[in-house]
């Protein structure tokens, strides 16, 4: 962030990184091994050595967030929430809300040259905003009227200013998980403008009863030669082997799958994403179908002796897969090993919706598509594009107006979708 900042400002610069501490650094400038470095003002006080500042950047905004004090508890735990809120400070809340939710909109990680700063005063809230991306540059400066409680039009504001960021005033939003990747980088190939806002929330089981018992069963498939050749692990979301990994806990999950490759325990997923995770955690090779979903998948195990296939899933998954399967002579064994739910607190984006201030939405699952129509009346003026024909399904049996279908699930498929709906107008 610093280094975009300054490499704007001073392109006669050579900027080099350098570690160490406070006085490591500056022991550094003073024996002539750089000109200068660049330090936070408040550190510096707070140890004594204000003396050593030549110049203070005004002019170089902080990053989201900076210098506020988060306090964290355990979600379930109504008292120690109750004694935290009494520290609470609504004026600090209102404008670290703007400034975190640039971040959000913009899917940022802990790399992104990002800065904001969100100052609250005569009841307007005022935020500034930078981004820096593959050399280009992007400001915005906003400012709206809000109460000092109204954290939810601090949110919006946040997401407003990383529209403007990303290059549009209606970009496009992505529905997505928490935690999940976004389609952004994808639908920036083609010049699309997006943000994106997590509607649904992934939480592992915790106690992990049917996740340590799919590990066991795997570790019995494959003791016995005959039924490993015959046993299939098998996936429908890119969420399901991070959840697994999580809620068997010490059950040993990864040796389990060395052991279950090892001795011919195949593995198939619905999609490349879904794959990957299945690569990653120890099976060499993964079965994708052609058709990118569950009835696709079930489509292409018909073509198999039927065996056994070990199912790890969310507690919203639909049933197509395993009866699917069922019908075909498998026996499935299932397991929840995380469960799906909509985010209580409605999302800042949702006015943006209702207010046509998207160009389009982008669901990629059935529960994407009950958590949208829980939090927002979805104009029907406002495009729908769904990552493939379950989840169009799901939009359209819920009255939602699907405008594009991806192909398959994969982002380049969805971008290619999101394209050809908007055309050149992108960028609008």
């Amino acid at each position: 962030r610093r280094a975009a900042a300054l490499a704007r400002q001073r392109p006669d610069l050579v900027l080099t990184p350098i570690r160490g501490n406070v006085d490591t650094r500056i022991s550094r400038v003073r024996d002539g091994e750089v000109d200068a470095t660049i330090l936070a003002v408040a550190g510096l006080t707070r140890i004594g050595c204000t003396t050593e500042i030549a110049e203070i950047l005004d002019d170089l905004l902080p990053a989201p967030a900076q210098g506020a004090l988060a306090v964290e508890c355990r979600e379930d735990d109504a008292d120690m929430r109750a004694l935290v809120a009494t520290i609470d400070d609504p004026q600090a809340r209102l404008v670290t809300s703007a400034e975190r939710h640039v971040l959000v909109g913009i899917n940022a990680t802990c790399t992104t040259a990002v800065a904001a700063l969100a100052t609250y005063e005569s009841g307007r809230l005022r935020l500034r905003a930078e981004l820096t991306i593959h050399g280009r540059h992007t400001m915005a400066d906003l400012v709206e009227a809000c109460a000092p409680a109204d954290v939810a039009k601090a949110r919006a504001l946040g997401l407003r200013a990383s529209a403007v960021l990303a290059g549009s005033e209606r970009p496009v939003l992505l529905i997505r998980s928490e935690g999940n990747e976004s389609d952004a980088e994808s639908l920036d190939a083609y010049g699309i403008a997006s943000i994106t806002e997590p509607y649904v929330r992934i939480t592992p089981m915790t106690d992990g009863a049917d996740a340590a018992s799919l590990v066991a069963l795997l570790r019995a498939c494959a003791a016995d030669t005959d039924l490993a050749e015959r046993t299939w692990l098998v996936a429908t979301s890119p969420m399901t082997v991070p959840s697994w990994l999580t809620a068997a806990k010490g059950a040993g999950l990864a040796e389990a799958v060395a052991v279950a490759a090892a001795a011919g325990v195949r593995a198939a997923a619905t999609g490349e994403r879904t794959a990957a995770t299945l690569r990653d955690l120890g099976f060499g090779e993964v079965r994708v179908p052609s058709e990118a979903s569950a009835r696709g998948l079930v489509a292409d195990l018909a073509g198999v002796t039927p065996g056994r296939a070990l199912f790890p899933r969310g507690n919203l998954a639909l049933r197509t897969l395993p009866d699917g399967l069922r019908d075909l002579g498998w026996k499935v064994d299932e397991g929840v090993v995380y469960l799906t739910s909509t985010v209580p607190e409605r999302p800042a984006s949702a006015d943006m919706i209702e207010q046509g201030q998207v160009s389009a939405v982008v669901v990629r699952s059935p529960s994407a598509v009950r958590a949208l129509i829980a939090h927002a009346q979805v104009p029907a003026t406002v495009p729908i594009v769904c990552a493939g024909r379950t989840t169009a399904e799901a939009a359209t049996d819920t009255g939602l107006a699907v405008a594009a279908v991806a192909a398959s699930p994969s982002s380049a498929d969805v971008a290619r979708a999101v394209a050809g709906l908007l055309g050149s107008a992108g960028r609008a």
